[in-house]
């Protein structure tokens, strides 16, 4: 650390580009699982937190049961990156967030290139809005308790650690394109598991390794791209699809299918879905919502007099509307 040239934080290794970490490298093959791809990748996306580089807008979300290394692993980098990484509140992620929780929140990540939650809990909904404002680029409004607000520029990639994926609503590309699920799929037996402090004191140790191997991440990250794992897209587009309550109530044949000589109503269809939803503890769409999500699913609509139709879909468990409002369910 040089103090002249007058910089406020400073990392726990020394650069060397010939320094290795082979324990370093010998875990992330074991939490991949072998996955030399997947390998590939984490080092690519680990690599950003050296950067202050946000073009990516994502949020990394590494997901995965217990006892498959993922805190380890960011235990290890807070350590080798120093004052440039740390921790925020898992809620920062999964509960709505007021203007001012925003505008502290900023304020605990100014200055950061690596920011992380704790676990958080199973089923909760995550924060599109504020995910969005954290990773969009733009600058924002940062104030800590009893101070004025500064504007920060974004400096942080941003990642989730969790053992089950955040709930999402929105069906909008906004949102998803920002959602990066990383799955930890390796869980460690007893058996071979050794004492967390014996890895962190080994893992301390191959600092300057990991940082030397944290910037040849960064090099192939700007020489082709972040290039996602196949098995990270994958498990986005499962996501996705599981995500999405009209593509899986269209997937379920015991409440609609496809069939071209069929016809019937948006309201009637709406209704269906509601029902469907009822019964899958799933949350519902607007009338608005539902034909947006009707539209991007290919399903074509016409006018008639009476009514807007949907062409191509038969109601399996037709909803009707009883003379007192209520509703029942019949067999078609």
């Amino acid at each position: 650390h040089d103090s002249a040239a007058r910089l406020s934080k400073i990392s726990r290794a020394a650069f060397d580009p010939e320094t290795r970490c082979p324990a370093w490298e010998r875990f992330i093959d074991e939490v991949t699982c072998g996955d030399e791809e997947l390998a590939a990748f984490l080092q690519r996306v680990f690599s950003l937190g050296l950067t202050g580089d946000v073009s990516e807008q994502a949020l990394f979300i590494h997901h995965g049961c217990g006892a498959n290394g993922k805190s380890l692993a960011f235990a290890t980098l807070a350590n080798v990156l120093g004052d440039y990484a740390g921790a925020v509140p898992a809620d920062t992620f999964v509960h709505k967030l007021g203007e001012r929780d925003r505008e502290l929140t900023a304020a605990r990540l100014v200055g950061k290139r690596l920011a992380y939650s704790s676990e958080s809990n199973d089923g909760e909904r995550l924060a599109e809005a504020t995910v969005k404002a954290l990773t969009g680029g733009d600058r924002m409004t940062a104030r800590r308790l009893y101070c004025e607000a500064v504007e920060a520029a974004p400096t942080w990639s941003l990642h989730l650690l969790t053992n089950a994926l955040p709930k999402v609503r929105g069906l909008d590309h906004a949102i998803w394109r920002r959602l990066l699920p990383i799955p930890w799929n390796r869980v460690f037996a007893d058996h071979e598991q050794r004492p967390r402090r014996e890895l962190e004191v080994e893992f301390a140790r191959e600092a300057d390794g990991i940082l030397a191997w944290l910037c040849r991440g960064y090099i192939d990250c700007r020489s082709g791209g972040l290039r996602p794992a196949a098995v990270v897209v994958q498990a986005q587009a499962t996501y996705r699809r599981d995500s999405d309550p009209v593509a899986r109530w269209l997937a379920d044949r015991e409440a609609v299918v496809r069939d071209d000589a069929a016809e019937a109503s948006v309201g009637d269809l709406h209704a269906a879905f509601v029902q469907w939803c009822s019964d899958d503890g799933s949350a519902t769409l607007s009338h608005t919502a539902f034909a947006k999500a009707l539209d991007g699913a290919g399903i074509r609509s016409r006018r008639t007099a009476a009514a807007r139709l949907r062409a191509g879909l038969r109601i399996v468990a037709q909803v009707e509307v009883g003379q007192r409002g209520g509703m029942c369910v019949s067999e078609g």
